[in-house]
């Protein structure tokens, strides 16, 4: 009876240790994948980040061109000064390709959704390289952040790069450099207070006699920014489009005083130099 007693325990053991075996080899449940799910709060192609109560759209183009028988910039060589010529140093097989990249991030808070975008390009064009933020703003609870175009600008071209000359409003549409604050007054009013990075236009020193030559670039003598282009801004949107109307306080201060002509004396309002 011994004998089979331990006999029966040992198959036993040998039992429970072959299950425990086999139990390690099945294969255990993993955690569950998040996938991407489509946030329908912010309007077509948005996303939300899986882990996170964030929605993000990510888009952006392509444009590739060739030319030829004109500059690297689409000009025909026959208006563009000495490449008109057409010797043997004149290119007039040309190509270009522009990117841009464009990332946007929503998030509701409780002081209303805050936003990040993100708009880029990149170019290649005669063989030079080139980039340009075109927007890096923060919006959150009525504040603007950063580059995006200037709220007091009544009259743009919108995106970035374009084949279209800019030629109306202040600045590039590529955006400027701000802090704003827009508050809702309801109706489609909409009122804002900023203050942008300084935008100006060359100013001459027409008293030296350096400042204008044949041919070349008028001289900038503007002085040092000292404060930022505040402004006010009224605006009214609807079915009809908008209008809107904007005040500006800008600095146009001089590097020169008067017609100084000899910088460090007394005549251009410093101490003489010793």
């Amino acid at each position: 009876m011994k004998t089979h007693k331990t006999l029966l325990l040992g198959s036993a053991a040998a039992l429970v240790v072959v299950s425990g075996a086999m139990a390690a080899d099945l294969p255990v449940k993993a955690a569950a994948a998040q996938y991407m799910k489509v946030c329908d709060l912010y309007g077509n192609g948005f996303f939300w980040i899986p882990g996170s109560d964030t929605c993000v759209k990510i888009g952006g183009y392509i444009a590739p061109k060739w030319y030829y028988n004109t500059t690297s910039s689409g000009h025909p060589l026959a208006v563009s000064n000495t490449q008109g010529a057409g010797d043997r140093t004149v290119s007039p097989y040309n190509t270009r390709a522009r990117a841009n990249v464009q990332i946007d991030t929503r998030t509701q808070t409780q002081y209303g959704t805050l936003r990040t975008l993100t708009s880029i390009h990149y170019q290649n064009q005669g063989q030079s390289e080139t980039f340009n933020t075109a927007r890096a703003y923060i919006q959150w609870a009525g504040f603007t952040f950063g580059r995006i175009s200037s709220y007091a600008e009544v009259g743009k071209i919108s995106g970035g790069w374009s084949d279209l000359t800019f030629v109306t409003g202040r600045y590039n549409p590529n955006g400027i450099n701000q802090i704003a604050y827009s508050h809702d007054l309801g109706n489609g009013f909409v009122l804002t207070l900023g203050a942008d990075e300084r935008s100006t236009k060359p100013l001459t020193n027409l008293s030296s006699p350096t400042a204008l030559t044949v041919a070349g670039a008028s001289e900038d003598s503007h002085a040092g920014e000292k404060w930022p282009d505040v402004h006010v801004d009224l605006r009214q949107s609807g079915d009809f489009g908008y209008w809107q109307i904007s005040g500006m306080v800008h600095d146009l201060a001089a590097s020169y005083y008067g017609n100084c002509t000899q910088p460090g004396t007394t005549q251009c309002g410093h101490p003489p130099t010793r």
